[in-house]
């Protein structure tokens, strides 16, 4: 058995006898858990022993003055952190005193007592583990807590530094398992005495049983002190195991904690920095020892831009910083030829995974110019009006999606338009083709357009002409922003601030095989995209559609302009977006907005909508400073909730999204849906001959 050494003289049993013995809790709660039997143990009455509950602030200032002359770090935790002042601050020096001060039932400890002051103190450390709601806790108190070390962030940077593991995105390891992986002693009260805790911080009658009761049980005492007591150690042994290289990043993480209390958004973009940082991260690994982070920046020197790099002699690691994804992905897929002077042992990974749907491309990616210039050269093979009439009648009988793509040249505007199968339809805009060909009428009828862009010069001017002859395009669906709207559901990226991406990208983002043709990939996006994209969302589509089809003809342009804004402050604006993790049952559906509903009522606020669509969630509420309060309420439940879940405002465009590879797209079925189609234009009368 590991037995916690002494380091110091006990205080005298006597100092802490008559603070205990009267039960606290009930005798149905005391069946609720295994017995631990405290007298018989000699490591818990060690612990006991040094044990001092703190009720007066003449005890307080002693301790206080003590503690600060030594200048030394302390282990701190808290406890009753649920409305009200936090019931309780436990403190445990480096001679391992370990005072319990009950701010619960005398909130003077922190100003007259001291306690204030010690937590604020900038020259004295205070190793915490898991501080983020302590330290939202203690802000309620007024208290400016400082100077933080928190164990589970150190940890993390440790997993960092030696398996290259993401800080952003890797759980949080609890505080029996970091014990457990020192091999110290864990508190054998902790799973099982946290939901009887919790009932004493708040009782039926609505009063916090660990502020009211006069004295404290011996199993709440050594549940609270065995939180501090092993964290000295744990700070030792991370202290001697993280390199210097990696140090400072424990200090940095840490001071988010503290600065999520104050100003939540600052400490959002500096968690967004971690992981802007941490996508353009190459991690190696099995290096030899006689490498120095000299030579490793002589081996990365042919390439361009910014580098840093952490480096670890002991362990022969390295997270290599570069200056953006590509230039990483790059360097990672290249690792076979300017890695090789490394030695073959040494193993090169990037700490974000790359994705095969990752979309990491130049915007001029080559395929569509081709395209372009061959329907340059025939723009003016355009069918006569009488025979367009005949096709565009067949089209409106049997009432199937046409992808309509405009074209811009210098004398003329032209619109192509496929139905499933090739040649594809191609017609100069004329206002004669408008009327007597009947393009007008199909352009203003219920038939699906599936429009590739919206949001081009092409367009715009072909939707200027066409107002002048008073066509008005409707029932439009746009391929670009229907992918953006994937993004922004799945992962509550940015609807408006989303580059566009050429086919290649939207290919590889959709999992959707890429065609021989331009067009006919556009018709299956169509198919496939109409199927994922909620129904509720693809309302939202299409009201965006018509506000761009307004800015488009030019008319009323700065009212349409206006309209666009007016959505985009509403979608990422005024909503929350959540993500669940984990498996995903309706139960966990159900939980989660249940959740949302009750961080809303505790902060009187009232929501526009709510949007479930499975793994995720978004909440529309009536402004940005809802959406940043709601945000930051659901991040602190979080961490007491059973429920696992990412929440985020998509004003704010994340550089990288870390996903999961998409399911592959069923081409089969989508090929299938599209012969339904085609076979469709045929009984209706459109045939090969006529085309």
């Amino acid at each position: 058995m590991l037995v916690l050494r002494l380091l110091a003289m006990t205080r005298p049993s006597t100092t802490i006898r008559h603070l205990r013995g009267v039960k606290s809790i009930s005798r149905q709660d005391k069946t609720q858990y295994k017995k631990i039997d405290i007298a018989s143990s000699p490591v818990c009455q060690e612990v006991l022993n040094r044990v001092q509950v703190v009720t007066e602030v003449s005890e307080s200032k002693d301790i206080v003055e003590n503690i600060l002359a030594m200048g030394q770090p302390i282990a701190v935790d808290m406890e009753g952190l649920e409305g009200g002042m936090t019931s309780m601050v436990q403190v445990c020096d480096v001679e391992r005193n370990i005072s319990l001060f009950r701010t619960g039932t005398n909130s003077n400890l922190y100003w007259e007592g001291g306690l204030a002051r010690l937590l604020q103190s900038p020259e004295v450390m205070k190793i915490m583990h898991g501080s983020t709601i302590d330290c939202l806790s203690a802000y309620k108190d007024g208290v400016k807590l400082w100077n933080l070390y928190d164990t589970s962030v150190a940890f993390k940077v440790l997993e960092y530094q030696l398996h290259g593991t993401s800080i952003y995105s890797s759980n949080k390891i609890g505080f029996n398992g970091l014990c457990r992986h020192f091999g110290l002693p864990e508190n054998p009260l902790k799973d099982t005495f946290k939901n009887i805790l919790w009932k004493m911080i708040i009782t039926k009658n609505g009063k916090r049983g660990l502020d009211t009761a006069k004295v404290l049980d011996d199993d709440l005492l050594l549940y609270c002190a065995w939180d501090v007591d092993p964290l000295h150690q744990i700070h030792q042994m991370l202290c001697s195991t993280i390199s210097p290289s990696y140090s400072h990043l424990v200090m940095q993480l840490s001071e988010v904690e503290i600065i999520r209390a104050i100003d939540s958004d600052l400490a959002r973009r500096k968690r967004n920095s971690l992981k802007n940082m941490e996508v353009c991260n190459m991690f190696l690994s099995h290096l030899p020892s006689s490498l120095t982070p000299p030579d490793l920046y002589t081996l990365l020197s042919h390439m361009p831009g910014h580098k840093h790099i952490y480096f670890s002699h002991n362990q022969g690691t390295a997270n290599i910083i570069l200056d953006s994804r590509e230039e990483v992905v790059a360097a990672f897929n290249s690792f076979n030829e300017w890695g090789s002077k490394l030695g073959d042992e040494v193993k090169c990974k990037l700490v974000v995974e790359a994705h095969a749907n990752e979309v990491v491309e130049n915007p001029n990616e080559g395929g569509e110019d081709t395209e372009k210039e061959a329907i340059n050269k025939d723009a003016r093979e355009s069918i006569d009006p009488i025979k367009c009439q005949e096709i565009i009648d067949n089209i409106l009988e049997a009432k199937c999606p046409v992808v309509t793509d405009f074209h811009l040249y210098p004398d003329c505007s032209a619109v192509e338009i496929y139905v499933g199968v090739q040649p594809s339809i191609k017609l100069v805009i004329t206002q004669e083709m408008v009327e007597v060909g009947g393009l007008g009428k199909l352009l203003s009828s219920n038939i699906v357009k599936v429009v590739p862009r919206l949001d081009s010069a092409n367009v715009y001017s072909a939707l200027k002409l066409l107002n002048s002859f008073g066509v008005e395009m409707i029932n439009v669906f746009e391929i670009n922003t229907a992918v953006k709207s994937l993004e922004y559901m799945e992962h509550g990226q940015s609807l408006f601030k989303q580059e566009s991406r050429s086919v290649q990208g939207m290919s590889r983002s959709l999992g959707l095989t890429m065609s021989t043709s331009r067009l006919h990939w556009h018709y299956m996006a169509y198919l496939h995209l109409v199927e994922v994209i909620p129904e509720q969302f693809r309302e939202i589509l299409a009201e965006l559609t018509v506000v761009e089809i307004g800015v488009g003809t030019f008319v009323d342009s700065s009212g349409f302009k206006s309209k666009r804004r007016n959505i985009k402050t509403r979608l990422d604006g005024c909503c929350v977006h959540l993500r669940l993790t984990g498996g995903v049952d309706k139960l966990k559906q159900s939980k989660l907005k249940e959740l949302v509903m009750t961080s809303l009522l505790s902060k009187d606020l009232v929501m526009v909508e709510y949007m479930d669509m499975g793994r995720c969630a978004i909440v529309q509420l009536r402004s940005s400073q809802a959406v940043r309060t709601v945000v930051e309420e659901l991040e602190t439940r979080e961490q007491s909730s059973d429920l696992r879940f990412s929440v985020s405002s998509p004003q704010v465009l994340k550089t990288v999204v870390e996903k999961p590879a998409r399911p592959v797209v069923d081409m089969n079925a989508l090929e299938l849906r599209m012969k339904k189609n085609v076979a469709k234009l045929r009984s209706s009368g459109l045939t090969d001959n006529q085309r």
